[in-house]
């Protein structure tokens, strides 16, 4: 099976950062978790990206499980 690289931008790293500190705000350790789920989630990209299904024109999202959020690739 081909092996994907994942490259995370750095605007995605501002974004990751900002909801990560959003939640520690809202309740201490909270932010740690959404960061760990959110990367987990986008390096999952790595093992087969067509896993996920198409949502906008060529545009493919992985959700961030038990965050109101999606990865867009």
């Amino acid at each position: 099976m081909k092996k994907y690289k994942v490259k995370i931008e750095p605007q995605a790293l501002t974004d990751i950062q900002q909801i990560t500190d959003w939640y520690n705000e809202a309740q201490p350790g909270l932010g740690k978790r959404f960061q760990s789920v959110a990367i987990k989630q986008i390096n999952s990209l790595n093992k087969d990206p067509h896993l996920y299904a198409i949502r906008y024109k060529e545009i493919r999202c992985v959700i961030i499980k038990k965050f109101p959020y999606m990865a867009h690739f």
